[in-house]
């Protein structure tokens, strides 16, 4: 009998491999627990509130890892369920082991007991009992006959109500009866388990939203209400510029600049310019630089006609139409259209060629009731009606004062539609300061504060016609302070375009914007002060929750976002997370849609992205990167420098050349690397160097015979007194200082304590990449 092999130290497996082993188990463990007992609480209580599942969540969490084999644990069913097939957790466990975002309840569940009972196959109790006949092709087939006998019976279905007992003859036939399409359903359900949910919120200012199912809220998590809020609004003549301030910080900002116009709500007579059936749209010249674009989707039908589902068959070529800007010019592209008009109100929008009345569902449900009800009575000519969620609180008497309003408003913009010719305006919307005063101004808010008297006097007479009951609220501000300084409002927006964003308690966000998409991305930081790693992300990332729409909304992010929490073990706090966001959204008036946790940890959503925002507004492309964020190193471009010059000899019958490039590419280029260089290409060079310049720069400023590019290249003498800012101590000597004359580097020895000041220096030498002199005393001749 041989020996047992003795395993030396450090070979393959051993400690490294059981611990792999033991986690991957564990993992799987955990999630078939979670699954195991979601599955069981369906059937005995469809209507379990989210607290009591977040609390049987908590209960099955899995204990810490032991050494050694660890039997599998047995799921926990409630009593009333006992009677009922529940679900194993088989198929389970053989998923990765990745976490998974938490399922939706199934509609088999949402619905209860309601109708006859039935199989999962959608037949009664005596369709079940009779044999069914496959069809040809029918799902199933040879792969359910080559299956073993026992695997279909691993994953039974659990039913939403316990059946009556049936008679023995049909309990035979049933027992008989293959399990393939039990199975087969369990598999899907088990695929749309794994699919991520979505949560999606609609906004109901424009009146050109689709309707919208409202999410069932999985955690009891309800945002904090700003106890103050303020508007502040601006104008010095060539800006103007609006802050909402909640609680003292500041929540939303809009600024309108004459070169920054938003045509957003502006109603124009366009020209069709081009139809492509390829993507099913045409391009509208409606007055601009850039044609906007007009979607079939967007494109209504006469009256009495079908809508058209190809855009040729709605648009020809030369066609005038009258069209509505439902998103700004961005970028390289156009304008967004819609042939379906709307004009918001206050309390309404009205929706000419529309039918019936909705209301905001950001309201509760007795108000919307209420509010329906009211609209009812309103029944205007040929328009639809939405009831807009700053109704809240009023009658009769004020909708029907708004749609008297709206209602005149469309009759004199039909008839100037008929008189304008294509590309024309038609109706242009009120200024960014009335529609927040529209808008955002209610009984909620302390005060509006302009600091403009031709401004405050538009916003009163707007009030005085539309809220009369707000116009104590407005005030004038006379302070010497400016408006937004006084309220620290110009701190906040400069912090609004930082790239970091602190959390309260020490972590931080990392904003990143890209072509396609936002990307955010959370970090702990220096925030270490939980219970444990768990606790700690937890709270981090319910901080970061928060932050991020506050920053959508100061910021206007709109597109594609991807956040990327940390990762959490636990399922209970990613819903917990996921919660908190959604809650915070319900403050957000733009439309977002928010899918959930993936198996990654990263929260996909998308905000309607209507105007540039703040960021694209106040700032522009570098013109060193060229939006790369990133530029090119100074010993790159040096080398680079140097291939240029290589190539620069082979083309030119020049003897000598004087190149300006940067200051630090210039400081490399000397001493015996400039030797060496001239030594390669036979001439001589000269270069000229300046601090300001990009790091990229490379410009040829002279060509010719050595002695005329040298004497453009020194501008000062040996022994000559001139006065410099010295801007730079040198890395290789940092007792000395750099300033230029003309881009002409000049090194003043001991001019570090300078650093930044103007000084009076005497050239001691020269050369030509640069000279050097020392700094003379304040005062001396």
């Amino acid at each position: 009998m041989a020996t047992p092999r003795r395993r030396h130290r450090g070979s393959r497996g051993g400690r490294r491999r059981r611990k792999a082993a033991e986690a991957v188990h564990d993992e799987a463990v955990r999630e078939a627990e979670e699954a195991v007992t979601d599955v069981a609480l369906a059937p005995s209580s469809p209507s379990v509130s989210p607290e009591a599942k977040s609390d049987v969540a908590a209960q099955s969490e899995p204990q810490p890892a032991r050494r050694g084999r660890r039997r599998r644990p047995a799921a926990k069913v409630a009593p009333e369920a006992a009677a009922a097939p529940t679900e194993t957790p088989a198929e389970l466990v053989a998923a990765p082991a990745a976490a998974r975002p938490a399922e939706p309840p199934t509609p088999a569940t949402e619905e209860g007991g309601a109708g006859p009972a039935s199989d999962e196959a959608g037949q009664t109790d005596d369709e079940a009992a009779a044999p069914k006949r496959r069809r040809r092709g029918a799902r199933g087939g040879r792969r359910a006959r080559e299956k073993p006998a026992g695997e279909d019976e691993a994953a039974p279905v659990p039913e939403v109500e316990q059946r009556k007992p049936a008679p023995p003859a049909e309990r035979a036939g049933a027992a008989a009866k293959p399990a393939t399409t039990a199975t087969r359903e369990a598999k899907s359900r088990g695929r749309d388990r794994r699919r991520p949910a979505a949560i999606v919120r609609q906004d109901e200012g424009s009146g050109l939203a689709t309707p919208m199912t409202a999410p069932t809220r999985r955690l009891s998590v309800v945002a904090d209400q700003p106890k103050r809020k303020l508007i502040l609004v601006t104008d010095d003549g060539q800006e103007l510029r609006v802050a909402l301030v909640e609680d003292g910080r500041l929540a939303e900002i809009y600024i309108e600049r004459p070169d920054k116009k938003s045509y957003l709500g502006d109603i124009y007579q366009g020209k069709v310019e081009s139809v492509l059936g390829g993507i099913d749209a045409a391009f509208v010249d409606f007055g601009l630089e850039k044609n906007g674009f007009l979607y079939v989707d967007e494109v209504t039908a006469p009256e009495g006609e079908k809508r058209a589902r190809r855009i040729g068959d709605a648009l020809k070529n030369g066609q005038q139409v009258l069209v509505q800007v439902t998103k700004d010019p961005m970028g390289s592209k156009g304008a967004r259209l819609s042939t379906k008009i709307s004009l918001a109100g206050r309390y309404l929008v009205y929706v000419p060629g529309g039918s019936g009345a909705g209301v905001s569902r950001r309201l509760g449900q007795a108000e919307r009731e209420r509010l329906r009800d009211i609209s009812r009575e309103l029944k205007p000519k040929n328009a639809g009606l939405i009831v807009r969620t700053i109704a809240e609180g009023h009658g009769l008497e004020d909708l029907k004062r708004d749609l008297r309003y709206l209602s005149r408003l469309w009759s004199r913009l039909k008839k100037k539609a008929e008189t304008v010719r294509a590309p024309g305006l038609v109706h242009k919307e009120v200024d960014i300061s009335i529609e927040v005063a529209r808008d955002l101004f209610n009984d909620t808010s302390e005060s509006l504060i302009v600091d403009d008297p031709k401004r405050h006097k538009a916003i009163v007479a707007f009030l005085d016609k539309e809220a009369p009951e707000l116009l104590p609220k407005v005030h004038l501000h006379t302070g010497d302070e400016p408006l937004f300084e006084a309220y620290g409002i110009e701190d906040q927006i400069a912090k609004a375009l930082e790239r970091r964003v602190p959390l309260p308690s020490g972590g931080n966000l990392v904003i990143d914007h890209a072509e396609a998409l936002t990307v955010i991305d959370v970090n702990t930081g220096r925030f270490t002060r939980g219970k444990g790693l768990e606790d700690t992300i937890t709270k981090t990332n319910l901080e970061a929750a928060r932050e991020v729409v506050c920053q959508l909304r100061l910021r206007d992010i709109g597109g594609i976002i991807i956040i990327d929490f940390i990762d959490m073990a636990h399922a209970k706090n990613r819903e917990m997370v996921l919660a908190t966001l959604e809650a915070e959204l319900e403050a957000d008036r733009t439309k977002t849609y928010v899918v959930e946790l993936s198996p990654l940890g990263l929260v996909e959503m998308t905000r309607q992205n209507t105007t540039d925002g703040a960021r694209g507004i106040l700032t522009r492309t570098c013109p060193a990167c060229l939006g790369k964020a990133r530029v090119t190193s100074d010993e790159t471009m040096a080398l680079n420098v140097e291939r240029r010059v290589r190539t620069l000899a082979r083309r030119s019958q020049a003897k000598a050349w004087l190149i300006e490039v940067s200051g630090g590419v210039a400081e490399r280029l000397s001493g015996d690397r400039l030797k060496k260089l001239e030594k390669q290409v036979g001439r001589r060079v000269f270069f000229e160097g300046g601090a300001g310049l990009p790091v990229e720069t490379f410009r040829v400023l002279s060509e010719g015979a050595p002695a005329h590019v040298q004497e453009q290249r020194i501008p000062v003498k040996e022994g000559q007194e001139v006065e410099l800012e010295l801007e730079f101590s040198l890395t290789y000597s940092p007792r000395d200082a750099v300033g230029y004359i003309d881009g002409y580097m000049v090194i003043v020895e001991g001019g570090r304590q300078f650093l930044g000041k103007r000084r009076k220096v005497r050239i001691t030498d020269t050369a030509r990449t640069g000279a050097y002199a020392t700094a003379l005393k304040q005062g001396s001749n």
